[in-house]
Parts: structure tokens; sequence; C-alpha cells
């Protein structure tokens, strides 16, 4: 019989373990992002474009796709 906290021990042990599994498996964790740079997420557009101007870029002159690839580009040179 286990006590409490071996089975929550136990409980997180093989869910870091199944978590560490399926980052492997999905290989980058999103477009143009290093794997060690954990907080970066899913910018919503207007979070987009206020760290755009944050960062120094002008998001009135650049077209969505190239402003997400700009700004993820600055945050992933942040995270190093």
């Amino acid at each position: 019989m286990l006590s409490r906290k071996q089975f929550l021990n136990e409980i997180m042990i093989r869910g870091f373990r199944a978590l560490a599994s399926f980052g492997e498996a999905s290989g980058e964790s999103g477009p143009g992002l290093r794997s060690d740079c954990h907080a970066l997420t899913e910018l919503s557009p207007s979070l987009l474009k206020i760290e755009a101007e944050r960062l120094g870029i002008d998001p009135a002159h650049v077209e969505e796709a190239e402003l997400r690839s700009k700004v993820y580009a600055a945050l992933s040179e942040q995270c190093r």
C-alpha cells in the first residue's frame, strides 16, 4: 500500500515524463521558436501589435505574418 506522499510523487513523476515525451515528439515549440524559450506563446493580434511597439517595430507598415515573424525573432533573441 502506498502512502499519500508516495502516490502523489508517483503521479507527478509519470506526468512529467509524459509531458517530456510529448515535447520531444512534437519537435519545435512554435513557428521559428527555440524549444528552450518556454515563456513564448501564441500572441493575439492585439498583443502582437503591443509587443511590436514595445520592441520598436512599427506594426502599421508590416503585414501580420511578417510582423509575427519579426516579433518572435526579437523575442527569441532576448531569450538567449
